[in-house]
């Protein structure tokens, strides 16, 4: 907060900046609280969990597991609206950073933040092969048949599509696999992987958009991306 590394429990006050972010280790073998005051909760979520509890599925999703903690602490309330709103998602296989507001005054000032992007949202990723630049931008189309076709990246001029842009920036590599820190511009769920595996650096264990023959070498389970930083 303000620069500087406070308690999980630090209340915020007026003109207060936050930011949220994992430890260097970014993936979470369980779904864990990492900042909490009376109006926010920041979970880092393990990989292989969905944001809500799908038909058929036997674990709990990170919303029952928040309604589930706000049960425990007494602040679930029905009658007063005081209940988990998740502000964004995360794909099931990927971990990282989700806020939950435990009421809908924030939620929607939250969402209405991270779509201005006066909240801003930084991934990690790791990559098969090392990029040109240091730091690069991409601007494409992107054209998704339905909700469940893998999406297709076509080239910016295209009539096609809808315009997706990221920056990213080379954080290290060992010359044949790299770090990157990724800012989404825009903001579509299978954007990163597939704009990144269009430039030939597909994510390490994406079994979508990536090179099964290098996942099968790297025995990646699931892609290695993870929502890292908030900031705002």
């Amino acid at each position: 907060m303000n620069a500087a590394s406070v308690k999980p429990k630090e209340k915020l006050v007026k003109r207060d900046v936050l930011e949220i972010y994992t430890e260097d280790t970014p993936f979470a073998e369980l779904s864990e609280i990492i900042y909490e005051d009376e109006n926010l909760i920041a979970y880092n979520k393990e990989q292989d969990i969905s944001c809500y509890t799908a038909k058929g599925e036997l674990s709990p999703g990170l919303y029952e597991l928040a309604a589930e903690h706000m049960k425990e602490t007494g602040e679930f309330s029905i009658n007063s609206y005081t209940l988990p709103y998740l502000c964004h998602g995360l794909a099931t296989n990927v971990g990282g950073i989700v806020l939950i507001a435990k009421d809908e005054i924030l939620f929607r000032y939250v969402a209405e933040a991270l779509a201005q992007r006066r909240i801003k949202r930084y991934y990690r990723c790791i990559v098969h092969g090392v990029p040109q630049y240091e730091n690069f931008e991409l601007h494409n189309k992107l054209f998704a048949k339905d909700k469940i076709s893998k999406v297709q990246i076509l080239e910016q001029s295209s009539k096609d599509g809808i315009p997706v842009y990221l920056r990213a920036k080379l954080l290290k590599t060992d010359g044949q696999r790299s770090l990157l820190e990724i800012d989404m511009v825009t903001d579509h769920p299978a954007q990163i992987c597939a704009q990144l595996a269009y430039m030939k650096l597909p994510v390490l264990g994406d079994q979508v958009y990536g090179s099964t023959r290098q996942n099968r070498k790297g025995a990646a389970k699931y892609p290695a991306l993870w929502l890292h930083r908030i900031e705002g």
